[in-house]
């Protein structure tokens, strides 16, 4: 008998169709940043289908995490969990739907279902032939890969941050430069050019330059500027 995994990650999706690769793009943002508990295991399952069959069987629980047709906005974090996961792979998901349907449903033909399922998600902008994704799925992938780590934590697998934490100051309390960092990169990716440094405790800060902007910068990328900005100036003062 094979040994049992207490809890499966499975990222879904084709990373050539935009933000239908917003599964795979989750796990691998959870290893990066996430230190994954023995037995737990976080896969990209692709597009492979039936071929995942083997890893569904041995699991108690399974997190699957796809880009999801619903209402809403583009990059609208949606929830689904037990009988609601089904009828919403059948017909909420991207082209592969059809595979992630037939593994769940072969996994239930063999009464070897994992005890609980729950499906996590952004509604998708594009699920054109391109590669990345979409500058709104984008900028809610780190909020993803966070609620990813808080369902494992539900299920009792808690999933420790690797993150550096910095040490400087500010009068508002601590300022974790490498969270900070972390959360504002989607946008300062969307806003374009980047310029790189690093902070003493070796996390990477990109900080845009007006001056070689391809678009126009909005209300959102004028605030992560100031954010930054704000965070660099205190950085400096105290490092």
């Amino acid at each position: 008998m094979s040994k049992r995994t207490p809890l499966l990650v499975m990222g879904l999706g084709n990373v050539l169709l935009e933000d239908d690769g917003v599964g795979s793009a989750a796990v691998a943002l959870v290893h990066d940043r996430y230190q994954i508990p023995a037995g737990v295991r976080v896969l990209d399952g692709g597009t492979l289908g039936l071929s995942l069959l083997p890893y569904l069987e041995d699991a108690d629980a399974l997190i699957l995490v796809d880009a999801i047709r619903a209402d809403g906005p583009p990059g609208t974090f949606v929830r689904l969990e037990g009988d609601d996961v089904p009828p919403a792979v059948a017909t909420r998901l991207s082209p592969h739907q059809i595979g992630v349907a037939d593994l769940l449903d072969g996994a239930r033909w063999l009464d070897r279902s994992p005890g609980r399922v729950v499906l996590l998600g952004l509604v998708p902008e594009s699920m054109e032939l391109a590669i990345g994704l979409s500058p709104r799925v984008s900028m809610a992938l780190p909020d993803l890969v966070a609620r990813i780590a808080d369902e494992a934590g539900a299920l009792g697998q808690v999933f420790p941050s690797t993150l550096p934490r910095c040490g400087a100051r500010s009068t508002g309390g601590t300022l974790d430069l490498g969270h900070l960092a972390g959360r504002l990169e989607p946008a300062m990716h969307e806003l374009g050019v980047a310029v790189g440094f690093s902070t003493s405790c070796g996390s990477t800060f990109r900080i845009p330059k007006l001056a070689c902007m391809p678009r126009p910068v909005g209300l959102w990328g004028i605030a992560s500027l100031a954010i930054v900005d704000f965070g660099w100036a205190t950085w400096r003062s105290l490092a």
